[in-house]
Formats: C-alpha cells, sequence, structure tokens
C-alpha cells in the first residue's frame, strides 16, 4: 500500500497487515499475543530478532480476532508457510486486512475530506 502525504507530496509504503482469526480465550492483552506468536513461531522469532518489525494493531476479545502490523519479510515468511501461523495448540489462518482511504466529499481514493 502507497499513502500520499499531501503537506510534503511524498508517499510513502506502509507495512501490510494480516487479521488472525479464533484468537484464545486466554489471551487478553496484545502484548501477550505477541509473545504468544513469537514464541509458537520460530521462523517469525527469527526474524524478529533480526531487527524485523512486528506489532499488534488491535485485539478484539468480543470477535476474537487481532489484527498485526509486520515487516515485508515477515509476511513473506507466512506467505511461504500457507498463511499459517501457530497460536495456542493450533493453526491459525492470517488474512491480508486492506485499508483504503476514501474521501466523504468527492469520493474519490487516496485522500479524506480535508
Amino acid at each position: 500500500a502507497v499513502v500520499s502525504t499531501q503537506s510534503t507530496g511524498k508517499k510513502k509504503k506502509l507495512n501490510p497487515k494480516v487479521t488472525v482469526s479464533d484468537i484464545e480465550t486466554e489471551i487478553e492483552t496484545a502484548e501477550a499475543l505477541l509473545e504468544e506468536i513469537v514464541t509458537k513461531n520460530a521462523f517469525v522469532k527469527s526474524l524478529v530478532d533480526d531487527g524485523e518489525e512486528l506489532k499488534v494493531v488491535f485485539l478484539d476479545n468480543q470477535r476474537r480476532i487481532g489484527v498485526l502490523q509486520m515487516s515485508v519479510k515477515i509476511r513473506d515468511a507466512l506467505k511461504k508457510n500457507n498463511d499459517m501461523m501457530n497460536h495456542g495448540l493450533q493453526m491459525h489462518i492470517v488474512s491480508d486486512r486492506h485499508h483504503i482511504i476514501q474521501c466523504y466529499s468527492c469520493q474519490k481514493f487516496g485522500h479524506n475530506r480535508d
């Protein structure tokens, strides 16, 4: 995804986000989810140890989903793992999360009404 910043005119790339479904009910905080994912997935742990970014954007305990933002290298590693991630005692499917910015005034994409 590419975002245009209107003030500078430069475009910056955003790190990919994925949604993890069926989060275990014992996981109540974003920190606990992050620790669980890093410890249960060796390929993720090695990339995080090498300095790659992985963070929890939000955790919805009621719907049992979590959204993770990660570096491109971690996302590529997940793709090689068939978009599957260990969490708890199960394998969980991860799916890409797309956020599309659309203007409320002119209905064009890539900017807000500002």
